[in-house]
């Protein structure tokens, strides 16, 4: 049994062993490609914990939320080993607190950083402002930011758990253990909010509160305009000359960037005559680019002397280039898209928003680079921040109000419909006929081990498995909310492995 083997390597440290190996059932059958195969270009996943892929993109976050938000940093092959082996221990320890049920909610997240005195004002209050503007000058997005709050407090909790039980007796921890081991056949009741349209209803109390207490909620961006002129990359590539040579040198030196991996995922290389014509390509983009950004580089030179306002800036493009100035509606840093800038990077956005039409030096940009042109940009029109009047944003406020009174009505609803159907059970009922005679959803979640989780394609898996996780059989858990409702978990067979 699990749980005996635990105790006969713990000694008197066993719960912070205990965590550790459930830490390492993450790794069985791990496969890192970083680490192991150099290949990790190539294939979609970056490696297997849990048996399940590890994306590229979670990874990479995790690594950077690693380094502390920091990617100036140098590493030698040592220390990027032991970033490696952090990372991945980063990321096990995340998914086994998920699967040991310990979260993190979104208001202990805005807690944490209206906390944090590294964003207050004078007063010591939290000023959205400075966050914004702190963010901004690291070229950090709030979501970025917000996420690693929010894995931080995951991985202090488990920290507090660990220290907080540190002394509970070894029968406790058997059972707390064996919570993640057992194999556990579930069922899962919904009760959809929809049944509860009618009976929930909003006041005009409820609406004013709700709005005086999430009025940041309902703040609108701070927008701004900008006139730019764009030089495009494919009219100057045309006339980049390439010669057999260059084009030979640059599939060599990249040669992972023309190959294809076999079924062993192997690395094999396309012959040079099939990718040729995409070669050239890519080294006349490239020249074009390197051109155009000393193109744009020149412009800026000669329009620093004479700062960037609107009509010197309008005066040196009709100077200077065959361009067209063109004029962006207002937009904010998440709406890009909606001006015709959606080949901008985030970075680029958020440096576009720093613009300041009243400092001479900083109400122009650098060259701003993209896949298919280079860009210079000037302010031309900054609207502040504004959070609304009620009227002005009632009726988005009351669907909310109404959300929410749905939510509880339809946890409560679910409270009762458990304390019914334990009773029923007890009595020697069947889940599926209880739940049947108070018309609630039913589905079968299928049979799992905790700390694997449920991966059947099951609706609300995560939230299912955390829920389960200490109930007994024959029994209910606490009905939790989603976005449909309220759901719980009924285990309907417990086995000790």
């Amino acid at each position: 049994m699990l749980i005996s083997k635990f105790h006969k390597i713990i000694g008197n440290k066993w719960l912070w062993a205990a965590f550790a190996i459930l830490i390492s059932l993450a790794f069985v059958g791990m496969f890192t490609p970083g680490i192991n195969s150099g290949q990790t270009e190539q294939l979609a996943a970056a490696g297997k914990l849990y048996g399940l892929d590890i994306s590229k993109t979670e990874y990479n976050i995790a690594e950077y939320f690693e380094k502390g938000l920091v990617n100036d940093k140098t590493y030698d092959d040592e220390e990027y080993k032991e970033l490696q082996n952090k990372t991945w221990h980063r990321i096990a320890a995340l998914k086994t607190a998920t699967r040991m049920g310990i979260t993190v909610t979104d208001n202990e997240v805005i807690n944490a950083i209206r906390n944090d005195r590294t964003f207050s004002n004078n007063m010591g209050q939290f000023d959205k402002r400075i966050f914004n503007q702190i963010l901004s000058q690291i070229r950090l997005s709030p979501e970025i930011y917000t996420e690693y709050v929010q894995q931080q407090l995951v991985i202090y909790k488990v920290k507090k758990q660990l220290e907080s039980e540190v002394w509970l007796p070894p029968t406790l921890v058997e059972e707390k253990l064996s919570d993640l081991t057992d194999i556990i056949t579930v069922k899962a009741g919904l009760i959809s909010n929809i049944n509860f349209t009618n009976d929930v209803k909003t006041t005009d109390e409820l609406i004013e509160t709700y709005y005086n207490e999430n009025k940041e909620y309902f703040e609108t961006p701070e927008k701004i305009s900008v006139k730019y002129i764009k030089w495009s990359n494919d009219d100057v590539a045309k006339t980049v000359e390439v010669s057999d040579v260059q084009a030979g040198n640059y599939y060599t030196n990249y040669i992972d960037d023309f190959s294809v991996a076999d079924t062993n995922d192997n690395l094999v290389p396309l012959p040079f005559e099939e990718v040729k014509d995409k070669v050239v390509k890519i080294i006349q983009t490239k020249e074009a680019q390197n051109q155009l950004i000393d193109t744009a580089s020149e412009f800026i030179r000669k329009l620093e002397p004479i700062g960037g306002e609107t009509i010197v800036f309008e005066k040196m493009v009709a100077q200077e280039t065959n361009l067209s100035v063109n004029t962006t509606k207002l937009f904010s840093a998440t709406s890009p898209n909606t001006v015709g800038l959606s080949d901008v990077k985030k970075n680029d956005i958020q440096m576009l928003m720093s613009l300041n039409k009243e400092d001479p030096w900083r109400c122009f940009s650098d060259p701003v680079v993209t896949d298919d042109a280079v860009y210079v940009f000037v302010a031309n029109d900054k609207v502040d921040p504004k959070i609304p009047e009620l009227a002005d944003v009632k009726a988005q406020v009351t669907y909310y109000v109404k959300q929410d009174e749905l939510a509880k009505y339809s946890k409560i609803k679910a409270e009762e419909a458990v304390a019914t159907i334990e009773k029923e059970v007890a009595a020697g009922k069947s889940f599926d006929a209880v739940a049947k005679s108070l018309n609630i959803e039913t589905f079968n979640a299928g049979t799992f081990v905790p700390y694997q989780g449920i991966t059947n394609d099951v609706p609300y898996a995560e939230a299912i498995s955390r829920s389960a996780i200490s109930v007994k059989q024959g029994e209910a858990s606490d009905p939790v909310s989603i976005p449909s409702g309220a759901l719980f978990a009924f285990v309907e067979k417990r086995t000790a492995r």
